[in-house]
């Protein structure tokens, strides 16, 4: 009897171990993809400030050919 009992509580940790293991991977999924949306934004905002840059370099190089 104590043996079945042994072996069925290892059956109920293995459930939940497994249990636990699926949860951990599905949250982890989910931080993959806001980690992906957050890097995608962060693309975007590099690209702006690229091309103010570009705008920027433009606009201060007619200044300073206005002073030549």
């Amino acid at each position: 009897m104590s043996l079945s009992k042994d072996k069925d509580e290892q059956l109920q940790t293995f459930a939940r171990i497994t249990l636990r293991q699926d949860e951990i991977i599905e949250m982890m999924r989910q931080d993959a993809e806001r980690m992906e949306k957050i890097i995608a934004a962060q693309d975007r905002v590099i690209s702006m400030l690229e091309k103010q840059l570009v705008i920027a370099d433009k606009y201060l190089t007619k200044q300073l050919d206005s002073l030549k």
